[in-house]
């Protein structure tokens, strides 16, 4: 017989903060902090880094440990990690400013010239600005020539298109 969405909901909750518990109190709080992340993304390790501000090791350690908890799936040899919509949700519930988290991946984003950085910032910067709640900031990115440009050659129209639809 099917619960019902509440008792739905409280099993879901119950699963999850038993997968956390068992990670370590640094890696549950990176866990938390993946949150950020758009859903249905798969995140380049180089992008994660952005948000923990660990190395290459570190960041691997942390990812294997939360995949393994099945809270992530981390691909180790493509150097991705995608976060599932329930466990997504989940996490936003327990993140306790998410628009500074936006915010300092926008600034990261910014300032790295990594190539799957790059990649990644053509097609979420301006979510990431909007959800950080710097709009006057977005405004003037999605004005600017030079972005407009690079976000075509980057994408393709659709999705330069869908900037403007916010």
């Amino acid at each position: 017989e099917a619960c019902n969405p509440a008792e739905r909901q409280q099993a879901i909750s119950r699963t999850l903060e038993l997968s956390l518990d068992l990670l370590d109190a640094a890696t549950r709080q990176r866990c938390v902090q993946l949150r950020v992340f758009p859903e249905d993304t798969e995140v380049p390790l180089e992008v994660v880094q952005c948000v923990w501000q660990t190395d290459d090791l570190d960041t691997e350690d942390h990812l294997l440990a939360i995949d393994n908890v099945a809270l992530v799936r981390f691909d180790v040899q493509a150097g991705q990690a995608r976060v599932h919509d329930v466990v997504r949700a989940y996490l936003g519930s327990r993140c306790a400013d998410l628009p500074a988290l936006h915010a300092q991946l926008a600034d990261a984003l910014a300032r790295s010239e990594a190539p799957t950085v790059r990649t990644y910032r053509w097609r979420w910067l301006t979510h990431h600005l909007h959800e950080a709640g710097r709009i006057a900031e977005l405004r003037a990115l999605l004005g600017r020539f030079e972005w407009m440009r690079g976000k075509l050659l980057a994408n393709d129209l659709a999705e330069l298109i869908s900037e403007y639809a916010r």
